[in-house]
């Protein structure tokens, strides 16, 4: 079995999360959340949310789910 057969067997859901940012003036540090976007990876639907849409409120039910962030010190922060 290969980790992604695995975690796709494990986890209901498996997201690829990427979000992006408006960076303060020296260009070099995350500021400002601007969207959100998700990948389901076992359906590939792609989720698009701005800022204000749920700011604040889990976009899924994230129970038995596996987020992957594409640079999590960024992802987890905001």
């Amino acid at each position: 079995m290969t980790f992604k057969e695995y975690i796709f067997h494990k986890a209901d859901r498996v997201f690829a999360l990427d979000t992006e940012f408006k960076s303060d003036r020296t260009g070099t540090h995350p500021k400002d959340v601007v969207c959100y976007v998700y990948k389901d990876l076992k359906t590939n639907e792609v989720y698009r949310f701005t800022k204000e849409e749920r700011f604040g409120v889990p976009h899924f039910d994230l129970t038995n789910s596996l987020v992957v962030c594409h640079y999590a010190l960024a992802e987890c922060g905001s």
